[in-house]
């Protein structure tokens, strides 16, 4: 009785770890994907810029201000 109860709490236990660590890898996940949007629409913006406006200079520094 005694050793089911403890090896049910062992498993119980190793479930959470299990699935809190499931839990930060989907948000981590989720947060790389958002940088790596928001980075190439920087880049588009940054090339939009570069063909279409002479004040590409002063976006480029707003651009390194932001980040």
């Amino acid at each position: 009785m005694n050793k089911t109860y403890k090896l049910k709490k062992k498993i119980n236990f190793l479930y959470i770890i299990f699935s809190s660590s499931l839990i930060f890898i989907i948000i981590y996940k989720c947060y790389l994907l958002f940088k790596l949007c928001f980075s190439s629409l920087l880049f588009l913006f940054t090339l939009i810029n570069l063909l279409f406006y002479p004040t590409f200079f002063l976006t480029l520094l707003f651009i390194l201000f932001l980040l």
